[in-house]
């Protein structure tokens, strides 16, 4: 019996899908080793699927060599990276850890912490480079091209999404989109946005201090933040 076939998709898009399931249903092979352009992947990004996106290898190692051969072991890490089968050592990364070292230090203080690393050889000042609990969530947001924004304290608590974390994207976000990441209402009722980059704000008691001398400017909402800006965002 004849059936019609309904499907919507056509052009590019069902292409790459054929590409895409001949290569993860019949030949077992992740989407990644397909060679998908840029605006392939966009046509399918719907899709979400898992072996096209960026991959962090995490190599486990013993306590000796985390702390005193850690040179050579990231060099051995760099070779096996690119003898990894699929492996795209321009998006992929990698992150050299301990877990026997860190497990045996969830247990103790942060003054013993400091004392136990320094016994095996790292600098405790050190420490929050190397540890993969500090350095993991930031290599994350580096393989997915994001960026973190700090936002509060200054607003009052009830009207103000303070003391919190958010990533965004980290290619040209306009002030305005900021707003609207922070709260709805902020973006709705922007007025403008008073800006500095945290380098210039720290010679200043104060972000009023740094506003009274002049270095604070005025953005409207198209203003594409920088990094390290300080951003007050007035609106009603």
């Amino acid at each position: 019996m004849y059936k019609e076939d309904k499907s919507t998709c056509t052009g590019e898009e069902r292409d790459v899908l054929l590409r895409v399931e001949k290569a993860l249903l019949e030949d077992g092979t992740p989407a990644r080793s397909l060679g998908l352009s840029p605006d392939e992947q966009f046509v399918i990004k719907s899709l979400g699927l898992l072996t096209l996106k960026p991959v962090i290898y995490a190599f486990n190692i013993d306590e000796v060599d985390y702390a005193l051969n850690r040179e050579e072991t990231i060099d051995l890490a760099k070779t096996c990276m690119k003898q990894i089968q699929y492996c795209d050592t321009e998006r992929d990364s990698y992150i050299i850890v301990s877990a026997k070292l860190e497990a045996e230090m969830e247990s103790l203080s942060i003054e013993e912490r400091a004392e136990y690393l320094e016994s095996i050889g790292i600098d405790s000042d050190d420490s929050e480079n190397l540890l993969s609990y500090n350095t993991l969530p930031l290599l994350v947001k580096d393989v997915l091209d994001l960026g973190l924004v700090y936002t509060g304290p200054g607003v009052q608590k009830e009207r103000s999404q303070t003391t919190k974390t958010h990533i965004v994207s980290s290619s040209s976000m306009a002030v305005l989109d900021l707003a609207g990441k922070l709260h709805g209402d902020i973006k709705k009722g922007f007025m403008n946005a008073e800006v500095i980059n945290s380098s210039d704000l720290i010679q200043y008691a104060s972000f009023n201090a740094a506003k009274d001398s002049g270095n604070i400017r005025m953005e409207g909402k198209e203003y594409v933040l920088e990094d390290q800006d300080v951003v007050l965002i007035k609106w009603k």
